[in-house]
């Protein structure tokens, strides 16, 4: 028997059925139920103990409970979870059965994503006219992407997305029984690569320039937007050279240096997430008679 409680009706749903137990008996029910936890508890109806978004996480059925596991009756059609799992046959009572809604299938929901670009995939679902696919940085937002009404194909490639590790939401929603149902799923966006300044690749640090001129070459670094090269006769200093910012490039042709066999000081200025930063090398300037 199938009991209708608005309760049990999820946003976005049509209806979440499932079949009734006494939940006096093979349930574990919270000292302090709320909302579906009352129900389940104190009265039949209908249950969803999967869908946290309710509060009745908590109500779970009891391991050895025969009246709830495999004990469900399938109804034609209604094949698939929310989760999208092929519902077993018996399913056990509190599944939540898919009323021919699309289920995203990759990126697995929950997932990482692995750059900016991702293609959605779901299912087709059952009587589904056409998707639309929200994305946004809040659930249920579009600010990130809102894409127009997808038909005949059941994948989507957005690009643009985050890369900030924070979480994205996607709503996906379908045409069907004439009008929009949605299953809602997050992935978090693929994090920014850690930050690296560069580093004096040549000459060597430490090493002995053999000349009044040189090139000092450097890593690119990871996020380095330019580079700025001070050498002097004191750590920090900028009395031999105090270059502007240099881009596009990882090298510099430095002149007029000391030989003297004094030692020099090379400071490599890295502008990255928004600032400067900076490596610290010796070297000992060339003697020439």
């Amino acid at each position: 028997m199938l009991w209708l409680l608005s309760a049990f009706t999820n946003t976005g749903s049509i209806l979440d059925h499932n079949l009734t137990v006494n939940p006096k008996t093979g349930w574990d029910c919270p000292n302090t139920a709320l909302n579906e936890t009352n129900a389940i508890c104190d009265a039949p109806g209908l249950v969803d103990e999967s869908w946290p978004l309710h509060g009745y996480a908590n109500v779970t059925p009891s391991s050895t409970s025969s009246r709830v596991s495999g004990a469900g009756v399938a109804i034609a059609g209604l094949t698939t979870d929310f989760n999208g799992s092929t519902r077993p046959n018996p399913p056990s009572i509190g599944a939540v059965e898919s009323l021919g809604k699309s289920v995203l299938v990759s990126p697995a929901p929950g997932s990482t994503l692995t750059s900016s670009s991702a293609t959605f995939t779901w299912t087709a679902g059952s009587g589904v006219t056409n998707n639309v696919v929200y994305i946004g940085s809040q659930p249920g937002g579009l600010d990130i992407y809102s894409g127009s009404p997808v038909y005949g194909t059941t994948s989507l490639t957005v690009s643009n997305l985050p890369t900030d590790g924070s979480t994205i939401y996607v709503r996906l929603w379908s045409y069907v029984n004439g009008g929009y149902q949605y299953n809602d799923y997050t992935y978090t966006a693929v994090a920014p690569p850690a930050s690296v300044k560069s580093a004096i690749v040549s000459p060597a640090p430490g090493s002995t320039l053999t000349s009044s001129s040189t090139t000092f070459t450097w890593t690119a670094g990871t996020n380095v937007i330019n580079n700025v090269v001070y050498l002097g006769s004191q750590p920090g200093g900028a009395d031999i050279y105090s270059g502007t910012p240099v881009y596009g490039t990882t090298s510099f042709p430095a002149s007029n240096l000391p030989t003297d066999g004094s030692t020099i000081y090379f400071r490599l200025w890295s502008y990255i997430n928004g600032g400067y930063q900076y490596n610290d090398y010796t070297y000992t300037a060339a003697s020439q008679p």
